[in-house]
């Protein structure tokens, strides 16, 4: 998927402009022409290195932060509340001046007569581009002060499960950094100091001190060469998630693995069925819903199985079957859209399925976090026990390497 920016006018003549993600220039102008968009000018926007390397840091907002924003405009739009003043009386509440910066920033474009979610789009640090979707589902469908509401309840749940994952983390990477210094102060260190006690006798030590000292060789001689390497390695993964192919096939990679890929193909389809939920329950016709549940999805498999699934309803399918080919789904989630038509609850079993989606993505960090401790601890435990052994053999080989030499 590439970036766009967009200058476009509405049947009323008023201007907007901001960014879509699409896969080509045609596809970015069908989609603006599908939320009733007509196109001016449209222009791709390419990440370059320099771009990147320019890239201001530490300028976004966190995942509490843009939480707390969503919240408390969704109440002051429950409560009948201006959207313009609702960001006044926001912007007036003690907040930190970055959030403050952004705040002002959202209401200089909506007072200019720009939407919530075209601002938000707008800004160089903000929200994710899966809440700005729910944002504008909100805005077509009339209840932007429920979806302001789910969308930081989202935002929420999701920073509670990084704090669970850091807190989690703590123990095994505090143990993993305290191994990793021992192993390297022996291949340093100690290391060096058999090659020269054993300088004449390499050859009769065992094989897992030659492996060690052959090891502890090639790292001390190509130091700069691996540290090279390994930011080479950094960048270039970077720029090539760009790309919309690599980055497929890296999806398709990652899906594959059994944990991992269970995990994010459950967060998809949570945020999928909480969109689809939320444009069924406000009476958005499912062609629509379709467009923007493909705004909300993250992985670029999931946005162009949607696009497929939209040209599928315009043709006449029922929900259930152009949805079929959203492989991230699952047959449960298929089911209960399907029994959602039939009984004309669809909203419901949605959040249903949006609920239990949740649920499984609290349990799969929660057993892949009780696993990452102890696997991790045997690990690094595993390899610097094969350091010291290596040590030790060495050193307890001084009195036969001795009684050879004389």
């Amino acid at each position: 998927m590439t970036a766009f920016r967009f200058h476009a006018a509405n049947a009323d003549d008023r201007q907007q402009s901001g960014f879509i993600e699409a896969q080509d220039i045609a596809d970015a102008a069908r989609l603006l022409i599908d939320r009733g968009l007509f196109p001016i000018e449209l222009s791709s926007r390419k990440w370059s290195v320099m771009e990147f390397l320019h890239k201001p840091l530490g300028n976004g907002l966190s995942a509490a932060e843009s939480a707390q924003i969503l919240v408390d405009l969704g109440h002051l739009l429950g409560a009948g509340v201006e959207l313009a003043v609702a960001l006044s009386t926001t912007v007036a509440t003690p907040v930190k001046q970055r959030v403050r910066d952004l705040l002002h920033q959202l209401l200089r474009d909506v007072r200019m007569g720009r939407s919530l979610s075209e601002s938000m789009a707008g800004l160089p640090a903000g929200f994710p581009s899966h809440i700005i979707a729910m944002v504008r589902a909100g805005e077509i469908s009339g209840t932007l002060a429920n979806a302001l509401m789910q969308a930081g309840d989202n935002l929420r749940q999701t920073a509670v499960l990084r704090s669970k994952i850091r807190t989690a983390l703590i123990y095994p990477i505090c143990v993993s950094l305290a191994i990793a210094f021992a192993i390297i102060v022996l291949i340093g260190v100690v290391v060096p100091a058999l090659e020269s006690i054993f300088a004449d006798g390499l050859q009769r030590l065992p094989w897992q001190t030659r492996m060690l000292v052959t090891v502890g060789r090639f790292a001390r001689g190509h130091v700069v060469a691996l540290a090279a390497s390994l930011v080479a390695l950094t960048i270039g993964g970077f720029l090539l998630r760009k790309n919309a192919a690599t980055r497929m096939r890296m999806e398709r990679i990652v899906l594959r693995i059994p944990v991992i890929g269970s995990l994010l193909a459950t967060a998809e389809t949570a945020r999928i069925a909480t969109v689809l939920a939320l444009l069924s329950s406000s009476g958005l016709p499912l062609v629509q819903a379709v467009m923007f549940a493909r705004d909300c999805a993250r992985l670029t498999i999931t946005q162009d199985a949607f696009a497929l699934a939209y040209s599928r309803l315009r043709e006449g399918a029922r929900l259930y079957e152009a949805l079929g080919s959203v492989t991230v789904l699952g047959p449960r989630v298929l089911a209960l859209i399907r029994i959602g038509e039939i009984t004309g609850h669809l909203d419901v079993l949605l959040s249903e399925a949006a609920r239990d989606a949740e649920q499984r993505v609290t349990m799969a960090v929660d057993r892949m976090l009780a696993l990452m401790t102890p696997v991790m601890t045997l690990f690094f435990g595993s390899v610097a026990g094969f350091v010291l052994y290596a040590v030790m053999t060495a050193i307890l080989s001084v009195n036969q390497l001795a009684t050879v030499t004389r």
